[in-house]
C-alpha cells in the first residue's frame, strides 16, 4: 500500500472517531426531560409517597405566570414546600418559590419561568419536602 493510501486510511479512521465522540460524547451526560407536562401530570415515588407534579398552563410558557402544583399521597404535615427552579447546565439566577398547602396533600405556588438566551427550553424543578426528602422533575417550556 502506498504512503498516500495509508494516510487516507488514517484520516478516515480519525474522522470516524471524532464523529463518534461528537455523537456519543455530546449526548451521554446531557440532561433530558423526564416529565412531559403537555401530557398532563408527572408522577414519581419518594420513599413510600406518590408525588404528582403539574402546571397551569400545561405545558408552561416562558415569561407568563405559571401555577405550580404538587400533590403528595399519603399527605405530609408540611405547610409549605420549597421549589427550586433551575436550568440544567446554565446558571439563570436564583429562582425559588414557596408552594403553600391547599389541603389534602395538595400544594400550589405561582411563578414565572424566564426565557434562556441560548434558546434551551429544558428546566428543572426540585421540590424540598420537609422531613420527607427531595424530588426532581425535568421538563420543557414553550417559548
Amino acid at each position: 500500500m502506498s504512503g498516500s493510501g495509508t494516510t487516507a486510511m488514517k484520516m478516515s479512521a480519525l474522522l470516524a472517531g471524532l464523529i463518534s465522540m461528537l455523537i456519543w460524547g455530546c449526548t451521554a451526560d446531557r440532561p433530558v426531560a423526564d416529565c412531559d407536562l403537555s401530557r398532563g401530570v408527572c408522577m414519581k415515588e419518594l420513599s413510600h409517597y406518590k408525588v404528582v407534579f403539574y402546571t397551569e398552563p400545561a405545558p408552561p410558557e416562558a415569561l407568563k405566570e405559571t401555577v405550580f402544583n404538587l400533590e403528595i399521597t399519603p399527605p405530609v404535615e408540611a405547610e409549605r414546600i420549597v421549589m427550586e427552579l433551575t436550568m440544567p447546565g446554565m446558571y439563570m439566577g436564583e429562582n425559588t418559590l414557596e408552594l403553600r398547602k391547599t389541603g389534602g396533600g395538595k400544594y400550589k405556588g405561582k411563578g414565572i419561568i424566564v426565557k434562556c438566551p441560548s434558546g434551551s427550553t429544558l428546566w428543572q424543578a426540585d421540590f424540598l419536602i420537609p422531613e420527607t426528602g427531595r424530588v426532581r422533575y425535568r421538563f420543557h417550556v414553550i417559548y
